[in-house]
């Protein structure tokens, strides 16, 4: 396409960082009439997106849009251009595995689109491809070879004017595969011939196009790489010039040939060149649009100050050298074609990761660039023929509106819809009717003139008086320009109108008391009534169903609207027995005299009235008391009951019917207080236990009967002696001086009775446990102990010369104890005066140690003194 001037910059530090597809459209130099441009084809060689054929339009002109197109299929693996139907732009050919098929990407309004495909099987596969107009019926037919064993074969088709009926008009089979194939009128009778080269035997063989003679069939003693067809020179002859690569000539022979075809096998060498590293790839193009092509060549060389890529300009004006330095290796093919449409062509080169042009290679080596991953495989062609022209478009949005309206309510906000033109910068005028829904439904303004960019239609939504439900409408533009329509045009505004009834909304939907039995009633509680719709209000009522006389309702009618009206509702237990109730508020609203959605509402009541609940504290009793001594205090049981008080009937019962346990009252209402008393008199020592049982009636009454333990612990008196040692040190001459013992009780009264009287002291630590373990089998019989028990008989007398007076009494008492100086022994006297308070004294044997050191009249000098521990 042709588009404007412009100046190229050395984009690459940016361009080269752009994803697949983003490199925007630059403008072409000069100005005047639309004139075609050619695009780029290439292959994605992208994991997610392999063999896709992509369209890449490096240059768009003003009201022209991009040539973007890419294949709806995966898998390509080489492509082709070629004009297959004559109608000014071309189609692409591309081939995978057995298939090969043209694509017709662009055609010109109401044209057919090629149809061409061709499959191989057998394991059979496509290896090259070409197009050239072989007749110059102005429609180019369609070459390909497919692999055929270890050899190839050469189809040639021929399209109808459609380019959808092809007939195959050529067919030739090959002991060996070629490497190029590739056309041109190098016999200059105004028809494209075709050339093959081929490595096995390093081939160069030509065919006529007209009647498929052979022009050449040459072999050579090193392999041909590349051939491109041009007019290389510009002379009288109306033949093409063929450029010719090899390899592996080294400096000795040259490596890039310009040939002109004289008569069968037989040519005219023009040029001929060493170039070391050998070119691999060759173009032809007219970059500095003299008339002529200038040759491109290509290599890869492993060396970054190599030129890689150059021009050999054999004819014609001159032309700079164009040798963009710093290349670096990996370029796989070399390509020219006017991409701006200003009759000079461009140079474009491809390698794995880039697709790079040259827009002005006449003039510097800026570039361009689409970065990417891509097949080595590409093509330059007119795809788009005249260019994708960008016509006025009617654009309309959002394309549908939804209003709400209220029932009795206003119109809802108005809203607003976009015309413009969204094909080009032109004014278009713009026309909008209601084609339904004109009842409710209107815009403003109804017509206008916009551009692109656009100007805003308001729509209102009128509900009036219509009745709840959902409307559609229709708002149809319309778009001319000049009178004519436009693209896009008419456009429909689908219109969505819901008129929204008031809607009954009662909560909560149940509720729940709580009560006791012959109790008070229970905090009220609230229901919302309300419309949901926020459309006004309604009228409503409340009843209680079957009309139970514990719920009352305040108020039980009303006008409620959004902000909702409250009801109040109450239970009552009144002489409800205890347990569980239901009731059912059933409400009712309506809307001039019509029930309104949602109606009737009911709300579920439960109340649980409970039952009484038997109490009683505490839950045992306790008491002490000693033997011999008085009662003890009594105790308080407390009776009640949960709930309401004074609703229980209750009675005392003592299980046992023990003597010593009372209580009183027996019976009574809740709350009450039951006096517990004991009386132990007469109880000797030991523990005793009773039950008080409480059973209560009333009011569904629960937690009873209840049996409150009551126990009495009955302990015998302490006995306490004053002195637990006792000692005396004199000689026989001296008087004897008496010690007193006294003889108490602790715990109340006075009814101990002892006895006492001495054992040796090493007896009394053989006799101390046994005196606790068996009480009743010491006996003191007024001259010594008596033990009878366990462990078998054993009588211990009492000492003569031991005066204990009195020996026996009750307490409280005083006992004297001394000795008779003349009959007590000499020496150390060790013993141990047991004192016996009787079977209810709970320490009833009681030892005082007891030392008499007696000598003879003037002998304590030569007593040793015992050692007390």
């Amino acid at each position: 396409m042709h588009k404007n001037l412009f100046t190229v910059w050395r984009l690459i530090a940016i361009v080269i960082l752009l994803p697949l597809g983003s490199l925007a459209p630059i403008t072409a130099r000069g100005a005047g009439a639309v004139v075609a441009d050619e695009e780029i084809v290439v292959i994605d060689n992208a994991s997610s997106n392999r063999g896709r054929i992509i369209v890449k339009d490096p240059v768009v002109q003003s009201g022209f849009q991009p040539a973007d197109w890419q294949s709806p299929d995966l898998g390509w693996e080489k492509v082709a251009v070629g004009n297959l139907n004559g109608d000014n732009d071309m189609e692409i050919i591309a081939f995978q595995g057995g298939t090969l098929k043209a694509f017709d990407p662009f055609r010109p309004i109401g044209a057919t689109a090629v149809v061409f495909e061709q499959t191989v099987t057998g394991g059979r596969v496509w290896r090259l491809i070409a197009s050239g107009d072989l007749n110059n019926d102005g429609r180019d037919e369609i070459l390909a070879t497919h692999s055929e064993g270890t050899g190839e074969k050469l189809f040639i088709w021929r399209g109808d004017a459609a380019g959808t009926t092809w007939t195959q008009v050529y067919t030739e089979t090959f002991g060996g595969q070629f490497r190029t194939l590739v056309t041109g009128d190098i016999d200059g009778d105004g028809k494209d011939d075709f050339v093959m080269l081929r490595d096995v035997d390093k081939l160069l063989k030509a065919w006529s196009g007209n009647n498929f003679s052979t022009l050449l069939d040459s072999t050579s003693g090193f392999v041909w790489t590349d051939i491109a067809i041009g007019e290389i020179y510009d002379d009288s002859t109306s033949k093409l010039e063929m450029a010719l690569s090899r390899t592996g000539v080294l400096f000795q022979l040259n490596s890039f040939w310009v040939w002109r075809w004289k008569t069968t096998n037989q040519w005219e060498e023009l040029w001929g060149e060493k170039l070391y590293p050998n070119f691999t790839n060759l173009a032809a193009g007219d970059l500095n649009g003299d008339g002529d092509d200038e040759v491109l060549l290509l290599r890869s060389v492993n060396d970054n100050n190599v030129v890689q890529l150059a021009i050999r300009n054999l004819s014609g004006a001159s032309i700079r050298d164009f040798e963009p330095a710093g290349l670096g290796p990996g370029w796989n093919d070399v390509d020219a074609g006017d991409l701006d449409g200003d009759g000079r062509a461009e140079v474009a080169i491809i390698r794995d990761a880039s697709v790079r042009y040259y827009p002005q290679p006449e003039i510097n080596n800026d570039y361009l660039e689409y970065a990417g991953s891509w097949k080595s495989s590409f093509a330059i062609g007119n795809i788009d023929g005249q260019g994708v022209q960008v016509n006025p478009n009617l654009s309309v949005t959002p394309t549908s509106l939804s209003f709400t309206a209220d029932f009795g309510g206003g119109s809802p906000a108005s809203q607003t819809f976009t015309v413009k033109n969204d094909g080009n910068s032109e004014t278009i005028n713009w026309a909008a009717s209601v084609t339904a829904g004109s009842a409710w439904l209107s815009v403003s303004p109804s017509s206008g003139s916009t551009g692109a960019s656009g100007q805003s239609v308001s729509v209102t939504a009128n509900p009036g008086s219509l009745s709840p439900a959902t409307y559609q409408g229709t708002i149809r533009v319309t778009a001319t320009r000049n009178g004519n329509p436009i693209n896009g045009s008419p456009k429909d505004v689908t219109v969505t109108m819901t008129v929204r009834a008031q809607v009954l909304d009662v909560t909560p939907a149940s509720l729940s008391f709580t009560g006791n039995y012959r109790g008070s009633a229970p905090a009220s509680q609230a229901v919302t009534i309300k419309n949901a719709a926020d459309t006004g209000t309604f009228n409503w009522s409340a009843a209680v169903l079957n009309s139970p006389s514990w719920v009352t309702l305040n108020p039980s009618s009303g006008s409620a609207g959004p902000d909702g009206q409250t009801m109040n509702v109450t239970v009552n237990p009144g002489t409800l027995a205890s347990g569980s109730y239901s009731a059912t508020i059933r409400v009712t609203a309506t809307k001039n005299g019509t029930p309104i959605t949602g109606t009737p509402k009911d709300v579920t009541i439960s109340f649980t009235v409970q039952p009484p609940a038997l109490t009683v504290s505490p839950g045992s009793l306790s008491f002490d008391a000693t033997a011999g001594g008085p009662s003890p205090a009594a105790q308080t049981l407390t009776i009640g009951n949960t709930g309401t008080p004074g609703v229980v009937n209750w009675t005392a019962s003592i299980v046992e019917s023990v003597a010593w346990l009372s209580l009183t009252p027996g019976s009574g209402t809740t709350p009450a207080n039951v006096s517990v008393s004991v009386n132990s008199t007469g109880l000797t020592p030991g523990t005793y236990t009773a039950t008080i049982h409480v059973t209560a009636s009333g009011g569904g009454v629960t937690n009873a009967p209840q049996d409150i333990a009551v126990m009495l612990t009955v302990v015998g008196p302490v006995m306490d002696v004053s002195e637990d040692f006792l000692m005396w040190i004199q000689d026989r001459s001296q008087p004897v001086e008496s010690k007193l013992l006294y003889i108490t009780q602790r715990g109340g009264g006075t009814g101990i009775h002892w006895v006492a009287g001495a054992i040796p002291a090493g007896m009394w630590a053989q006799w101390q446990d046994k005196m606790q373990a068996e009480p009743e089998a010491f006996t003191w019989t007024g001259k010594g102990w008596h033990y009878a028990g366990k462990a078998g008989v054993a009588e211990i007398e009492s000492y003569d010369w031991l005066i204990i007076n009195p020996d026996h009494g009750q307490v409280p008492s005083t006992m004297q104890v001394l000795f008779d100086a003349a009959s007590t022994p000499v020496g150390v006297n060790h013993l141990t005066i047991v004192v016996d308070g009787g079977r209810n004294t709970a320490n009833r044997f009681v030892g005082i140690e007891t030392i008499v050191l007696m000598a003879e009249p003037g002998g304590l000098h030569q007593v040793r003194l015992p050692v007390i521990p």
